[in-house]
This record gives C-alpha cells, structure tokens and sequence, in this order.
C-alpha cells in the first residue's frame, strides 16, 4: 500500500472497535486487511498477524502508528484511540506495558459476541462485545449470542473476514433466534456493567493513580467511615483476603509497579451499590487518608477534649475510645470513633467531614454562659436563648453545678453531696444497676437533686470506664436460615427461585437480600434447580421421542413435524442441550431407514 490517503474514508460508528473499523476501511478501499494494518505498524513491531488482532482494541499504540493512520483517514487520534481501551488505562493511569496488562488480564475476549438484531441494523462489531461480564445487549434486551446460529461453532476474531458472516459456513451472522429463557442472568447487574463500561470507555479529563484507586476501595469497605478501622474491613469476608494487598497499593509499598484488577473494583462498586460516576467522583475525607498512610500512629492519640474548664484541654491523647465505631442518626448524618475524656466526661464522635463533633451538649452551654447570660436570668429566658430543652437545661445545671461554675441557681441552692449516698450511687454503677433504677430511689428530693450525683465527676468516669457484656449477635446466622428454609420450599414445590421471589416471600427488598450475604446460596439452589428441571425435560422428550417413533413404526417421520408434535423449537431446544438435538436426527434417521427397508420388503416380488 502505498496511496498516503485513503480514497474512501470511513467514520466509525458508535461504540465500534478498532479491528471492525480498520476491517471496514480496508474492505471499502479494496485493500487487504493484514497489508493495511502491516501499512500502519509501528517501525519497532514485526509483521502483523490476525493473531495479535486483540492488541488493536487493547492498546493500539504500541503496534500501529496512531498519527499515520489519522492521516490516511484524515480522522482525530483522539477519536481513533476512543475505539479502544485506551481511555479507560489513562483513566486509571496505569502506565507500564506490565501495569497495563495486569490491569484488565482477560477482559478482553478472543471469541466473538454478537446481538444479531445489532448486526442486522448495521455489520459492524461493538468494542462492548468483546467485555468479558458483558453478555447482553441493552438495545435490544437480549442475550448476545456466542456461535453461530447454522453452524453452531465459536468464531475466532481471528477468522473473522465478513463482520455479519459466520467464517466457517458463510451464513447470516444476523439471524435473530429467540434467546433461552433458562439461562441464568441478572438483568440489573447487566444494565449496570453496560452503563459502567459505556462511562469508562468515554472519559477522557480524569485521572486516578493506583494508590488513590485502592485508597477509594478501603474506604468503600470501610462503609464510608472517616476513620480506617482494620476490624470492620476484615469484617467484609469476602473483602478480608484482598485487604493486605489494598494497603499496600494505597501505601504505595509494593516493590514491583502493580494495580487493581478492573474486575475486582466493578464487583465491589456493584456490591457496594455505588455508581461509577459517583467512584470516578469521590472526594475522600482527609482523616481517612491519614488513618491509613499513617496506621502507627492511632486516632485518638491525635485528639484532644475541646471543654475549656478540662484539665485535658488541648492534649492529645487525652481521650479514650468508647465501644462504639458507626452510628447513623434519623437525620441521616453518620458518626464514626467514639470518643470521651475521663476527666470531664464530655462525649465525642467524628464526623462526614472528618472533624472532632461533640455528642453531649456542655461545651456549647459552657460558651453561651460567657458569652450571653446574665446573672440571676430566668430559666425560661435561658431556654429561649440556649435552645436546649427543659430537661437538658436541668442536665447542664446538675454538670457545671458539680464542677463549681455557676450556669443557674434553679434547684440546687440547698443540695450538697454527701459520701454516703455518693458512695452507694458509684458501687451500684460498678454492679451495672441502670440508672433508671437508681433515680427510683426515695433519697433524691427532685430530679436535679439526683442530677447532680449522676454528673459528678467520679459518677461519670466510672459510667464512661464501665464494660457490659452484649449478647453475641448471629442476626447473620439467622438471617440466612430464614432465606433457606424459603429457598427450600421453593425448591420442594417446583416454585422458579430467584432473589426477587426470595425477597417477596420473606418480606423483605431484594437489596436486604444482598446485604445479608445471601445471593451465593439462592444462586446456588437457583442453578440445582435449573439442572433438575432441564433434566427432567430431558427424560421427557426422550420418552417423547421414542414413543413417537414406535407409533409410527410404518410411516416415514419428518424431524420438523416432530417437533412441532413435541411443541419444541429445534434452535432453542439446542441452545439448552445441543444432545438433544442429535438424539432426535439420529433416531429419526434410524427410523426411516427402517421403514424403508420394510417397504422395500413389502413390495419385492
């Protein structure tokens, strides 16, 4: 090939690969396809082969001159590249021949998928086809078809020469044939991974390094926390073992240059119920980052209590951890890390944005006293200004009246602390009494009287010090014995399985479904299921057929009729079991054999 310009020059079509579209330049300027790609190699690269042909739609560029072949067809490189993979490797920034490799080892298919109404509308190959996990079209909502329709074979890329004609016989690629109901897919997953990979294979402007990339997964594993808690994560069981190779590419301590599967990090989005736009977006919480590149040293040594009359104030290590990592409150707002200060008994948490919040409310009493009470002001004015309810004002007043700093004479004038109701108030908070049973008793004149020991300072360290044993919790356990015994009734009554059924019979949604970490066992008596049933069906069609044939023992029988009798299409009864299929010619042939060698005895002189 020697023309610097192509005569005709074609534009790719929506969502094509390279290879379909090189193969359809090519053939429009009558040129052979290996003589145009060899026209366009790199002057490092040997001859090329069809062999090598997944290399086109991997990473062009280091077999093809992508700026020759923008000149021959006089289209951007950018948009040439966008016919590839190549959007997605600088989306992740995954430099390296090696990372590159590593990065989507087997996503790419050698054999080829195809949706025939696709190939119908117009011949030409989607770069989505060749997706491993992609096995569906969304255009047309059915199954892609992986052999050929008349011949029944696997194509090879490789062998491809005609993008709407099967290599082998050289029949119509895009003959629609109904797709199977029994095969097994989940539709939602489908759409999601076509939506994902459309997203990926279009950005352009982003890049994420590796160690960023597992950074967003550690924080995805760790329910969104703003602090790294290794107990939590382990916890994800089916996240425990990647975990250790998660912190070393997000701590960037692998000796050799490596990145996280693309498929690995799909499936936790998928689980994760996480958008790819929202992964692509994701802005992580500074504190979280710093839990994880800095694990030696712990949170709370980094923290200090925030009250200003505490002999704390200011020094970090100051507080303790609580049992408490995760709450979400009915606002909808998310504290992580409880924490608490022995000395002055104030109350803490982390918050979304990853800052030190307080959980109880006496450090913003503390600064409205200063700054906006007078003295001898009446507790209804104190409510208006304050906006703390009646009960939390008593609480406020009871606290600070312990510590000697005046808030409000209201009911504590006459109230001083004895050690012999103090010392009962501490031995019963050791022996786990409730402190409702402990406000019952006849020694406290009015609720602030008992306020009052409940704040004092010895009270709370021991309440914040104390430890109560919390019944094992197997909501797990018990969870899944619900959906098998469902499952299992299912089953007996020859009812369809699938997590939507599952979900309706217990009353729950099909994500509670998930997040109880039951979708393996439904998947699993789903599929029993489906073998028994196809089983069954075989033996029946076997009966069928043989039955059939010995009614007929005289009469010449037509495979056709024979299956419009058995009420079965020939094309999906071999998509289910190709077995089958072969068992019916070959009887019929045997059959009519038979019957006409008895024909031919009958008539013999």
């Amino acid at each position: 090939m020697e023309n610097k310009h192509l005569t005709v020059r074609l534009r790719p079509f929506e969502g094509e690969s390279l290879s379909s579209y090189l193969r359809r330049i090519s053939k429009a300027n009558g040129i052979s396809f290996l003589s145009f790609w060899n026209y366009l190699k790199t002057e490092q690269n040997h001859y090329a082969q069809y062999d090598e042909i997944t290399l086109l739609d991997f990473c062009p560029l280091n077999i093809i001159n992508i700026e020759k072949l923008s000149n021959t067809i006089r289209r951007e490189p950018n948009e040439l590249l966008s016919l590839t993979l190549y959007n997605l490797l600088q989306l992740f920034a995954v430099g390296t021949e090696i990372e590159r490799s590593r990065f989507t080892s087997g996503m790419l298919r050698e054999t080829l998928y195809f949706c025939p109404a696709c190939l119908k509308n117009k011949p030409y190959h989607r770069l989505l086809w060749r997706i491993k996990g992609i096995d569906a079209c969304m255009t047309h909502c059915r199954l892609l078809q992986d052999k050929c329709p008349h011949c029944a074979k696997g194509i090879k890329y490789r062998d491809v020469y005609v993008h709407d004609k099967c290599p082998y016989c050289d029949l119509d690629l895009s003959r629609v044939l109904d797709s199977p109901s029994e095969r097994d897919i989940d539709w939602d997953q489908q759409s999601w991974w076509w939506y994902s990979w459309n997203q990926l294979l279009n950005y352009s402007d982003l890049k994420i390094s590796p160690q960023n990339v597992a950074l967003r997964m550690l924080y995805l594993i760790n329910n969104r926390q703003v602090i790294f808690d290794k107990k939590r994560a382990i916890s994800d069981i089916q996240r425990a073992c990647k975990l250790p190779t998660l912190l070393q590419h997000a701590r960037d301590s692998l000796k050799q240059k490596r990145t996280l599967h693309i498929s690995y990090i799909l499936e936790v989005l998928w689980e994760k119920h996480l958008d790819i736009d929202d992964f692509l977006n994701m802005e992580l919480p500074q504190p979280f980052i710093d839990s994880v590149l800095n694990p030696t040293r712990l949170k709370k040594e980094m923290l200090s209590c925030q009250a200003p009359w505490c002999e704390n104030l200011g020094v970090d290590g100051g507080l303790i951890q609580t049992g408490t990592t995760f709450k979400r409150k009915k606002s909808g707002q998310v504290l992580s890390y409880y924490l608490s200060c022995l000395d002055c008994g104030c109350e803490y948490a982390i918050n979304d944005q990853g800052e030190l919040q307080e959980r109880t409310y006496f450090i913003s009493a503390y600064h409205l006293i200063k700054n906006s009470l007078c003295e001898g002001e009446h507790i209804t004015s104190i409510i208006e200004k304050s906006g703390l309810s009646l009960d939390k004002l008593k609480r406020c007043i009871a606290y600070f009246y312990t510590r000697g700093i005046k808030f409000c004479a209201y009911e504590t004038d006459s109230i001083q602390i004895e050690t012999q109701v103090l010392g009962p108030f501490i031995a019963a908070i050791k022996k786990n009494v409730p402190l409702k049973s402990i406000r019952k008793w006849g020694c406290w004149t009015n609720y602030v009287h008992f306020l009052v020991y409940r704040f004092h300072k010895i009270v709370m360290k021991e309440l914040l010090m104390q430890t109560r044993k919390r019944p094992k919790r197997n909501n797990a356990e018990q969870n899944l014995n619900k959906v098998k015994r469902v499952v299992e009734e299912m089953y007996h009554q020859e009812t369809t399985i699938t997590i939507g059924a599952v979900a309706e019979q217990i009353g729950v949604s099909v994500n509670t479904i998930r997040n109880w970490g039951c979708c393996p066992y439904i998947k699993k008596m789903k599929k029993s299921q489906i073998e028994e049933r196809v089983f069954m069906e075989k033996e029946r069609i076997y009966g069928f057929v043989e039955e059939y044939l010995m009614e007929r023992s005289q009469t010449r029988v037509f495979s056709s009729q024979l299956y419009k009798d058995l009420q079965k299409r020939r094309n999906l009864l071999w998509r289910i079991a190709p077995e089958l299929t072969v068992f019916v010619e070959e009887r019929v042939r045997i059959h009519n054999k038979k019957v006409k060698e008895l024909v031919s005895r009958t008539t013999s002189p």
